[in-house]
């Protein structure tokens, strides 16, 4: 099995703020998208019966799912 190489985070603190490097930007961003089209998804209307149901069933539960393990803690 090959060896996962580690990721090096470049956040710094700078004028008593952080400032993320561009990975930890990039997750920031992802994730107010999740959380938007969580939204979005959400509160349309569908036409089509079994599209309300994939929307309901598969997709809400992914992106619930990416935004539940963004934002958990680890203890």
């Amino acid at each position: 099995m090959a060896a996962i190489p580690s990721i090096k985070c470049y956040c710094k603190i700078a004028e008593d703020k952080i400032v993320f490097c561009p990975l930890h930007r990039e997750a920031e961003t992802m994730l107010a998208i999740c959380d938007y089209l969580r939204k979005f998804l959400a509160s349309i209307k569908v036409a089509n019966p079994s599209d309300e149901n994939l929307i309901r069933e598969v997709i809400l539960p992914c992106v619930d799912g990416a935004i539940a393990a963004a934002t958990t803690k680890e203890s």
